[in-house]
C-alpha cells in the first residue's frame, strides 16, 4: 500500500484513518496497514534460554517498523523511517507518505532547526541527536543526525530528522 497517512499527537498515532494510543496486538496494525510485515529479533545476541528479544515488525515497502515488547508481547512503539539506513531497524525502503505531528508536517531531509518553534507540540534535546516531546501525554520521539555528504567520508553539520517514534 503506498500513500499511507501518518498523523501523531500527544494522544496516540493514527495510522490511514486507525488510531493508537495504547500498547496493544500487531493484528490491528496489519489491518491498517495492508501489508504483512517481516519480523525480526532486535539486537544481535540471542536471549537466554527460555527467553526472547524484543520483536521488530518491518513494513520494508512503507518504510515503517513497530517494535514488540519481549515479554509482554505487545506492540510498544510506532516507527516511522525517514532515513532507514540510520534506524536500529532498516525497512528497504524510506516512509514515502504523509506524516504530521501536530499538523507540522515532517518531511524527508527536514532538519531540527526546521521544526517551527511556534508549533503545538514542542521538542526537548535529551542528547545530541535525540528529542522528546514535551507536555502530558505519549511519548514523541525525533532522532537526528547529520547526513552523510555524498562522496566523502563526513557528515553533514546540519541534523536531519532520520526517525520519528511514539511510544505506548
Amino acid at each position: 500500500m503506498a500513500g499511507v497517512r501518518v498523523s501523531i499527537d500527544l494522544s496516540g498515532v493514527t495510522l490511514n484513518g486507525h488510531p493508537f494510543n495504547t500498547a496493544g496486538p500487531l493484528q490491528p496494525y496489519v489491518e491498517a496497514l495492508g501489508d504483512q510485515p517481516e519480523t525480526k529479533d532486535a539486537g544481535d545476541q540471542p536471549a537466554p534460554h527460555g527467553h526472547r528479544n524484543n520483536q521488530f515488525h518491518l513494513f520494508h515497502e512503507l518504510g515503517i517498523y513497530l517494535t514488540e515488547h519481549h515479554a509482554k508481547r505487545v506492540i510498544e512503539s510506532v516507527n516511522i523511517a525517514l532515513e532507514p539506513m540510520e534506524c536500529p531497524a532498516t525497512p528497504s525502503r524510506p516512509f514515502s507518505g504523509t506524516l504530521s505531528i501536530a499538523g507540522v508536517e515532517i518531511k524527508r531531509g527536514m532538519t531540527e532547526t526546521d521544526y517551527p518553534s511556534s508549533a503545538a507540540i514542542k521538542f526537548e534535546s535529551q542528547l545530541a541527536g535525540s528529542w522528546r516531546s514535551v507536555g502530558k501525554g505519549l511519548p514523541i520521539y525525533l532522532s537526528t543526525i547529520g547526513l552523510k555528504l555524498p562522496g566523502q567520508r563526513r557528515r553533514s553539520r546540519a541534523r536531519s530528522i532520520v526517525l520519528v517514534s511514539v511510544c505506548f
